[in-house]
C-alpha cells in the first residue's frame, strides 16, 4: 500500500502503517485471522486489508488492491 501512494510526500501522515517485531506481528495476524507463510526469502499471503473498529474489532476484510481513477 505504501508503494502505491506515489506523489504523497509522507504517506504515513495520511494512512497509519503498522510495523513491529516478529512476535508482535505474529500475535496481530493470528488475532485477525490473517495467514501467511514463508516461501524462500519471500512471504506468500492474500492481498487483503483488515479494517478495525476504534475498539479493535475486525469490521471487514477488503481483498485485492485495485487502483481506481478519481475524476
Amino acid at each position: 500500500m505504501h508503494g502505491q501512494m506515489k506523489g504523497v510526500g509522507d504517506p504515513a501522515s495520511r494512512w497509519p502503517f503498522l510495523i513491529g517485531d516478529e512476535k508482535s506481528i505474529g500475535a496481530l495476524t493470528q488475532a485477525v485471522g490473517f495467514r501467511y507463510r514463508k516461501v524462500g526469502a519471500e512471504f506468500a499471503h492474500p492481498d487483503v486489508s483488515v479494517v478495525l473498529t476504534p475498539d479493535g474489532r475486525v469490521s471487514r476484510y477488503l481483498y485485492g488492491s485495485r487502483r481506481t481513477r478519481r475524476t
